[in-house]
Parts: C-alpha cells; sequence; structure tokens
C-alpha cells in the first residue's frame, strides 16, 4: 500500500510546535503541510533510492510507492526545516533590520531560532547524505566549501 501524505504531516507535526494550527481551518493546515512536504521532496529526491513520485487518490495525495520509515522520518524532518525556515528568514531579517542597542534588547530570540534552523538543517542535510551513500547515490555528495 502507498504511503499517504497525511502520515508524513502527522510525523512532522511532533517535530515542531505549530500553536498557529490551533486557529487554522483543517483545509489551511492541510494546504500548509502539502507545500511544505513538495519543497521538502525536492530537497531530498536525489538522495533516495526510489523517485517521489504521487498522485491524487480520491481527496488525498499518495506516493506511488510504500516509503520506508527511513524516508518518511526524511521527508518528516524536512517538512520541520521548511517550517522553520520563514521563521528563521524573518528573525535575521530582523536583525539586519534593527539598531544595534535595539537588537541587543530584542534579538536574542532570532539568535535561538538562527540557532535551532541551522542545528535542525545540518540535522536533515546529513541524513539525506547518509540515505545516499547507502543506496550508493555518490553523484549527489558533494565537498563543504568555505
Amino acid at each position: 500500500m502507498a504511503t499517504k501524505f497525511s502520515e508524513i504531516y502527522e510525523k512532522a507535526v511532533w517535530k515542531v510546535r505549530d500553536y498557529d494550527s490551533l486557529v487554522r481551518t483543517p483545509e489551511t493546515s492541510e494546504a500548509m503541510y502539502f507545500n511544505l512536504l513538495l519543497s521538502a521532496i525536492a530537497d531530498v529526491q536525489h538522495y533516495t533510492p526510489i523517485p517521489l513520485t504521487y498522485k491524487k487518490d480520491g481527496d488525498e495525495y499518495i506516493f506511488d510507492e510504500e516509503l520506508s520509515a527511513e524516508l518518511q522520518e526524511l521527508l518528516a524532518l524536512g517538512v520541520a526545516v521548511k517550517w522553520l525556515e520563514p521563521h528563521f528568514l524573518n528573525s535575521d531579517a530582523l536583525k539586519k533590520g534593527m539598531f544595534n542597542k535595539d537588537y541587543k534588547d530584542f534579538g536574542l530570540d532570532a539568535d535561538k531560532i538562527a540557532g535551532i534552523y541551522h542545528a535542525l538543517r545540518k540535522l536533515f542535510e546529513g541524513k539525506a547524505k547518509t540515505m545516499s551513500f547507502r543506496y550508493s547515490n555518490f553523484d549527489r555528495l558533494t565537498p563543504r566549501r568555505g
């Protein structure tokens, strides 16, 4: 049986604290997680042993194949990274737009968000490269530069 997109959403929700989801309609949440998952698929597809193709089956989207637990977790982590990305970008813009004195008073949260984002992104990329190595997709492994 093919993996449902909703299964990935459920795993991703446990990786982030999205309190805005309490006031969002289910349809809005579904659309948001759908777009986040599409972004995660774009980041992961070159590392995976199978193509991440999908289709609409009735009211929901499903992958064409059953995804391994490892791949489901990687996609859920990718959704979490994509969810945090706008928060990081907003905090980075805040840091650049404030005077140093003001930033010292209000910028601590922005630094925390940036640290969390970079750590989560590094974990995501590491797991994707490990998967690529495990399934001999060496063409996607690149050395880190400066």
